[in-house]
């Protein structure tokens, strides 16, 4: 790092982890090495002349982002306006999901494992996409439905007013969640089901997700909840390959066929017997 540098400088020491520190370093390399900062330097450039050069680096909207990311880093850092760059961070979003379903759809089908379904939930995670990432995480851990995905976020200080009502959250202490869930297809039979979740992406994700008390994962464009069939089809356009979590709880139950215990978590998890997952 150049000590004279104060541009870079500033951006590392914003950096929390050593390997955030390795990726900004790159970002910022590579953005130096195009040619376009030597006469004005990143937080001087205008937004939208940022906005065009990322786009001729690359045409990945993973590095797109990763790209704009650093940028909005420097640009907060000089207090400096970053409006322009963060809308375009929200477009990119679509872009990435489409990037990711295409690198799906043209795998190997014979390579169509368990794993790739983890790579999938993981490249989520990665590329910031916080509902896909949470709806995803959760029918591969616990094999659930549509109708259990259709939850509401709520602070643990909070949750005094779930008291029995019928529905499903995601409850968020500092070092879990609690997901719970008194609205599935087979409540009656059943009943509640509480899962916790220790795994540090998960929390994160719920963190980053930034939701209000009860407010739902899924919101319709006017911030609404959505319908339990608009809930639905969004559910199905965000899985892995677009799916849908009946062909993904298939995956699960086959990767878990000769696995008594999992068989038996997958059956307590989903309200469903073991005789029913095998005969289906």
């Amino acid at each position: 790092m150049l000590t004279e540098n104060i541009e870079l400088k500033n951006l590392l020491e914003s950096a929390v982890t050593n390997n955030t520190k390795k990726t900004y370093q790159t970002s910022y390399n590579k953005l130096m090495k195009t040619g376009e900062f030597w006469d004005t330097n990143i937080t001087e450039t205008d937004n939208l002349e940022i906005i065009e050069i990322v786009k001729n680096i690359t045409e990945n909207p993973n590095t797109r982002k990763a790209y704009i990311i650093v940028v909005i880093k420097i640009k907060r850092n000089a207090g400096k306006p970053v409006t322009e760059l963060e809308h375009f961070i929200q477009q990119n979003k679509g872009k990435i999901m489409e990037h990711i379903q295409e690198k799906k759809l043209t795998a190997n089908p014979l390579n169509e494992t368990i794993n790739s379904f983890k790579e999938y939930v993981q490249q989520l995670y990665d590329a910031g996409l916080w509902v896909p990432y949470i709806i995803n995480y959760l029918i591969l851990n616990y094999g659930v439905r549509n109708l259990d995905l259709d939850l509401l976020v709520v602070n643990n200080k909070n949750k005094k007013n779930i008291g029995n009502t019928l529905d499903n959250y995601l409850i968020v202490y500092k070092s879990k969640i609690v997901y719970l869930r008194r609205k599935y297809k087979t409540y009656k039979t059943y009943g509640e089901k509480i899962n916790i979740i220790n795994d540090k992406q998960f929390i994160d994700a719920v963190e980053k997700l930034n939701r209000n008390d009860y407010e739902p994962l899924l919101l319709t464009n006017a911030g609404t909840r959505i319908t339990e069939d608009g809930a639905r089809k969004t559910i199905q356009r965000m899985t892995y390959k677009k799916y849908g979590e009946g062909r993904l709880f298939k995956l699960l139950v086959d990767d878990a066929k000769y696995n008594e215990e999992k068989l038996k978590e997958l059956s307590d998890n989903r309200g469903t017997s073991i005789n029913e997952i095998m005969t289906s």
